[in-house]
């Protein structure tokens, strides 16, 4: 895993614990390719299956 990788799930997980209990969404602004956020959606949404994830995805 690249630093880059490890830093947006760094992110990710942080912004787990700061999630309401009954969040429904959550907006994520990231520069990580589309493949890799794929993978971070799917380990997210083991935990969390009823929040949505959305993507903004932008270069940096």
């Amino acid at each position: 895993m690249t630093q880059l990788s490890r830093g947006v799930l760094g992110v990710v997980l942080g912004l787990m614990l700061a999630i309401p209990v009954s969040a429904e969404n959550l907006t994520v602004y990231t520069a990580v390719e589309a493949e890799d956020l794929k993978r971070y959606a799917a380990e997210f949404n083991k935990d969390h299956p009823d929040i949505k994830i959305r993507w903004v995805r932008d270069s940096t």
